[in-house]
């Protein structure tokens, strides 16, 4: 049985873990802007979204159904982990090749010398290896996973503040991303070590088909929904130049930083939340959701207002003069973190009630929207349009699309009533008098 106690102690850890991410990710990325320039950080951002859609298809959608198999114990945690990590990994080796042959082939002007990102592909043969940080998810372990990733983080920062003050050319700072990610494993690899011994006998056949026929409706939404985010990115580089990309990746950056807020929140609560569905009944299950959803939304509200009156003046300090621009973008992307949060816990209730086909649907037609107004306002708005469209794209998916499709209204109703300011006060009171 899951503890409270440990799951605001996995929590606790996340949000540390994010606020020095977001202090020393901001300075970096500030750096890296200001040594590159626009045009080679926009390269640079472009390489990073083709990595981050090519691991969807290598994730295959299998977080969320891997955590709820551990956190159900119907399947021994040892096979479940090693067959995943097995299935991972040859759906690795097929993938990665293809995607650097499809990224050349379309962007071949655009991503620069092909042994930077190159360099920057080989993270992908090492994804198979987040298998062990959904184990320590489902045993609300979150400290160890967050170890792990302070210490990649902080020697590849380490790393990057001497390739800028060197003035190191692109090629430096893709060897250490991937640096940072080789670091990040081999911390993971070391803890998990001491809790199992791989053997053959422990792969599951019946058990990988079982989940892949579960995890590819998510599999797809998750590529949809990269590409809806990424796709901005991608269309500016095809229609307007990598620069432009590099003013939009300044402001995109900076808003999607706040993202993992939702994620980590949701993943940190998702075994309670799993626990309390099948001991005390769906609507107790709603009424957390609920509660959660609410005190994200406000979350959001209240960044988008610090966002909206400092930005600018931050953008300039820090980035220079030459991204002020980016401010304008900013100010616009920065509000889908409200449907962002709909739609981290949205798709959390659907895995749930097992309509993870659903989750597909509505990134498809957000995929869709996205592309065809990416279309038509890029060339008259540039980075301005690229990001009313993702704005628009993602009101529509995660949260007017629940209405249309009579399986998902009472998800609908629930990011409504979410929304409920009262309700946020109550959370807020409960909270106070909790730490009285």
């Amino acid at each position: 049985m899951l503890n409270k106690g440990r799951i605001r102690k996995s929590l606790s850890w996340l949000i540390l873990e994010k606020m020095y991410r977001l202090l020393l990710g901001f300075l970096i990325a500030a750096i890296l802007a200001r040594t590159l320039g626009p045009t080679t950080y926009g390269q640079y951002n472009l390489i990073l979204g083709v990595i981050s859609l090519a691991s969807i298809f290598i994730g295959m959608g299998l977080q969320n159904v891997i955590v709820k198999e551990l956190v159900e114990g119907r399947t021994k945690s040892k096979g479940i982990v090693y067959s995943m990590i097995l299935t991972m990994l040859l759906a690795a080796v097929l993938i990665a090749p293809i995607a650097a042959f499809i990224s050349y082939m379309i962007f071949e002007d655009e991503l620069g010398s092909p042994k930077v990102w190159l360099i920057m592909f080989v993270v992908l043969l090492l994804k198979p290896l987040d298998v062990i940080s959904y184990y320590y998810e489902s045993k609300t372990r979150s400290d160890l996973i967050v170890l792990s990733g302070v210490i990649a983080f902080s020697v590849a920062a380490a790393l990057r503040i001497f390739a800028a003050g060197v003035e190191a050319s692109l090629m430096l700072f893709a060897i250490i991303y991937l640096c940072e990610a080789i670091i990040f494993y081999l911390v993971l690899i070391k803890f998990y070590r001491k809790r199992f011994k791989f053997s053959i006998n422990l792969l599951d056949m019946g058990f990988i088909r079982k989940i892949l026929n579960q995890s590819w409706p998510i599999m797809l939404s998750s590529a949809a929904t990269i590409l809806y985010m990424r796709t901005d990115q991608f269309m500016l580089a095809k229609l307007v130049g990598v620069e432009e990309v590099g003013y939009y990746s300044v402001a995109s950056r900076l808003s999607e930083i706040w993202y993992m807020l939702p994620v980590m929140v949701v993943a940190t609560y998702t075994p309670a939340l799993l626990v309390t569905r099948i001991s005390k009944g769906i609507e107790e299950y709603e009424i957390r959701l609920t509660s959660i959803l609410n005190t994200l939304i406000y979350s959001a509200f209240a960044i988008n207002f610090i966002i909206f009156f400092f930005g600018q003046q931050v953008i300039t300090a820090v980035f220079g003069a030459e991204y002020e621009q980016s401010w304008g973008i900013l100010s616009v992307h920065v509000i889908t973190l409200i449907f962002v949060s709909m739609g981290v816990v949205g798709n959390q209730w659907l895995v749930a009630n097992g309509k993870t086909k659903q989750i597909f649907k509505r990134s498809l037609v957000g995929l869709a929207l996205n592309v065809a107004l990416n279309y038509f306002l890029i060339p008259a708005f540039g980075g301005y349009g690229a990001a009313a469209a993702t704005l628009a794209s993602q009101i529509v998916a995660t949260l007017l699309y629940d209405f249309a499709d009579k399986d998902s209204n009472n998800i609908g109703v629930l990011k409504i009533k979410a929304c409920d300011p009262i309700l946020f006060m109550r959370n807020c009171h409960a909270l106070y008098t909790k730490n009285q």
